[in-house]
């Protein structure tokens, strides 16, 4: 096997850790452990992969090629040449929603909800990226003779302290480097310097949007946004000057049954992605009587990474999977005022319901 990741590529995440991409469960060490970000390398893991080798780390991919999704490995060899470098940059985990998804290795939004659901506090971290790590990434950059391509994340990219300090090293870089971005946003926020600041760099934006409607506002956490507000920061970003839209939506229980009608509602490009972590909001987690529908509904979209869904959601669901979901979201409902029962009542059977109300 070979992994354009491996050998072309850096992923910086959420916490400060190096992996050669965000699917890689483990850690080559700290970005401040590097002197100089050239020293970074992958070349023990290129090398078990060449030999057919997977690491405990990849399963990721592992799980995604052995039930037949495109893994972020396969994806890589068609959307990649060796003329091209991917830099996955996470800004920190400083984020304004607190998705049910998500934790606080990737919100700070997080951090009072996992306290009150018995996380110590030891492990809730805040990290945002320096103004000198930045300088010392831009300057690695700049001695690339290759096409770079940054997928910019969070947290939340756009509302980080240095996020406009970045930009505006981009648009030094990019007057003697080909680049574009990808980035990665939860669509709350416009700042008023990004349209200056991606006027000469082609940008690709996916919003995240996981949803609709009272779903929308549910999985997201509390009311940071509502449905009505995310669609006029949608109308906000499609205004902007050099932008290619698109939508990230993760397709996991809460939101599966939402497919078919947002892609009637958004006209660009949609970025199915399929959850497998935590496993207890997998797609197949809900009661089997509630699947039919919500297959035959699949059934109308002609999408390989749909019919993936669709033979996941066959699946039967593992009972203690089900009650860690439902115990899972009744904790969080308590936690934030939410009600699944009300939301996503096609979540519970009777046995569903006795359990959420014995929490």
């Amino acid at each position: 096997m070979k992994c354009f990741a491996t050998t072309n590529s850096i992923t910086i995440d959420t916490l400060g850790d190096i992996n050669p991409c965000c699917k890689y469960r483990g850690s080559y060490g700290k970005l401040d452990t590097y002197k100089n970000i050239s020293d970074i390398n992958f070349n023990d893991l290129t090398d078990e992969l060449a030999q057919g080798q997977w690491r405990p780390e990849c399963k990721s991919c592992k799980f995604d090629e052995g039930t037949g999704v495109r893994s972020r490995r396969q994806r890589y060899e068609t959307r990649f040449t060796d003329d091209d470098f991917l830099l996955d940059l996470s800004l920190g985990n400083f984020c304004n929603l607190k998705c049910r998804m998500c934790s606080h290795d990737s919100s700070t939004s997080w951090f009072s909800d996992s306290i009150a659901l018995g996380i110590p506090k030891k492990h809730l971290v805040g990290f945002q990226i320096s103004k000198p790590q930045i300088d010392s990434l831009i300057a690695f950059l700049s001695t690339l003779d290759k096409r770079i391509e940054i997928e910019l994340k969070g947290g939340e990219p756009l509302m980080h302290p240095n996020s406009e300090y970045f930009f505006q090293k981009l648009m030094d870089l990019s007057k003697t480097k080909t680049i574009k971005i990808n980035c990665i946003t939860n669509g709350t926020l416009v700042p008023d310097w990004f349209a200056d600041a991606i006027a000469n760099i082609e940008v690709d934006l996916q919003i995240s949007i996981d949803g609709l409607y009272d779903t929308y506002e549910y999985v997201r956490g509390d009311n940071t946004q509502s449905w009505d507000q995310c669609l006029e920061k949608v109308e906000q970003f499609r205004s902007l000057p050099n932008i290619k839209l698109s939508y990230n939506y993760v397709i996991q229980n809460t939101t599966v049954h939402h497919v078919v009608q947002f892609t009637k509602l958004f006209n660009e490009r949609i970025n199915w992605i399929v959850l497998n972590s935590p496993s207890y909001m997998a797609v197949n987690v809900m009661p089997e009587s509630s699947k039919q529908t919500i297959i035959d509904q699949l059934s109308t979209i002609n999408d390989d990474k749909i019919n993936t869904v669709i033979n996941l959601m066959k699946t039967s669901v593992d009972p203690k999977l089900y009650e860690q979901f439902i115990t899972y979201s009744a904790k969080l409902d308590k936690l934030r005022n939410q009600d699944l029962k009300t939301v996503l009542p096609h979540l519970l059977d009777n046995t569903g319901i006795k359990i959420y109300d014995a929490i």
